[in-house]
């Protein structure tokens, strides 16, 4: 659902930029979710994680997906969402709060949605999955969140998912969506201008894929896409397309089987070896589940540790909530009404899960400092209250986190 990137120890998903394919040796890319917080090393003053009870804000229908990003320009992090009732609706941070939503038209079903600066004006778009028209919408900024008319692009069969980055290496911001039927990923050339070429399928095999990311899993300077795949001809578990160099890709590659039926997937460096690492959710059995990067790309299954984490987990986001300068895990558990935070110790292994009421039926999450204390809150899609469920952290730096930490030998 996002690229991954880590700026300044804090990965961050959600609105994208101008992007550069020296992804991972060049800052992995540069994204435009702006939640920054200083962080140090190891030693660093870290914070206990809370949030305050959750804030309600209306959605303007059912919301099935979020991202967040500065629309406006008045530097702090905006949301939109993704509605059922075929409408995206922005919500424009107005100080830690919310305006009310305004609606746009889109597609019918819409059910993922990313931002990215798409045609190079400095301002972030809208790209929105559609799942019963079988195509994108793209609503173009023209400044201050005023969007223009939405432009279809046709993608596979039931699309689920969409993520952007600069697959091809030309400077712009290209986007890939899976499809449930039959499972494909559909890969979209950026033209330059913010318009895309059609579509080019992408075998994944008889794959149903998910959640999708994009991450450069050998540090060779290319977006790699890997899926979470709900079933397919090896089962359950995690695909990888290699990036050629030029936006070709060689596959697909069953990096990992899992009989846990994985709905989302995210990727930043967990173990800090400089590697980019992979975390699924599982909807059967309610796990997280860490695949650590053996320095080739791939994963050992020695290296492939499952969490406890909630019922029908549906998004998974990586941030640091606690500011010890390491990535910490954050799902959204659909059937709890909760988020989980599993903290990081230190040493890439997880902590056991802390939970946090979010509103009725979390769809989905996304991570930034929304009322600009230099810590990452989060803000959930919730299906069956019409509602986004605003959780502020108030991690206070000056209460010592009581977690181990583990630091390596040089």
């Amino acid at each position: 659902m996002y690229v991954s990137c880590t700026l300044a120890g804090l990965q961050i998903s959600a609105a994208i930029r101008r992007m550069d394919r020296r992804c991972r040796r060049a800052a992995l890319s540069v994204v435009a979710v702006v939640a920054v917080l200083a962080m140090g090393p190891v030693s660093a003053q870290t914070c206990t994680v809370d949030f305050s009870p959750v804030v309600a804000i209306a959605a303007g229908g059912s919301p099935y997906a979020v991202a967040t990003g500065d629309l406006d320009g008045d530097q702090d992090l905006d949301l939109v969402l993704a509605n059922f009732n075929d409408t995206v609706a922005v919500l424009l941070n107005t100080g830690g709060a919310f305006s009310s939503p305004v609606q746009l038209a889109v597609g019918s079903r819409p059910y993922s949605i990313e931002l990215g600066d798409l045609d190079g004006d400095g301002d972030l778009d809208i790209v929105v999955v559609n799942t019963q028209t079988d195509d994108i919408s793209v609503l173009l900024n023209m400044g201050n969140a005023v969007f223009a008319p939405e432009i279809r692009y046709d993608v596979g069969n039931l699309p689920v998912d969409v993520a952007l980055g600069d697959l091809d290496g030309d400077g712009d911001i290209d986007a890939v969506v899976s499809s449930w039927v039959p499972g494909s990923i559909s890969f979209l050339r950026n033209n330059g201008d913010g318009s895309f070429a059609p579509k080019i399928s992408l075998d994944v095999g008889p794959n149903t894929p998910a959640g999708i990311a994009l991450t450069d899993l050998e540090l060779d300077g290319d977006l790699d896409i890997v899926t979470a795949n709900f079933s397919g001809f090896s089962g359950s578990g995690l695909i990888r397309l290699k990036n050629n160099g030029s936006g070709t890709f060689t596959g697909p590659f069953a990096m990992y089987l899992s009989p846990a039926e994985p709905i989302d997937v995210a990727a930043g460096d967990i173990n800090s070896d400089g590697f980019p690492d992979v975390v699924m959710v599982n909807t059967d059995g309610g796990q997280a589940t860490v695949l650590i990067n053996n320095g080739f790309g791939g994963f050992l299954l020695s290296d492939v540790t499952s969490y406890p984490n909630g019922g029908s987990p549906r998004g998974v986001r990586l941030g640091d909530l606690d500011q010890d300068g390491d990535l910490d895990v954050v799902t959204a558990n659909e059937t709890d009404d909760e988020i989980s935070v599993l903290l990081n110790a230190g040493d890439g292994t997880l902590l056991p899960r802390m939970t946090f009421y979010t509103g009725d039926a979390p769809f989905g999450l996304v991570l930034g400092d929304f009322d600009g204390d230099t810590d990452l809150d989060v803000a959930t899609p919730n299906v069956l209250d019409n509602r986004v469920g605003l959780l502020l952290n108030t991690c206070d730096p000056t209460r010592r986190n009581r977690i181990t930490k583990y630091q390596r030998a040089p």
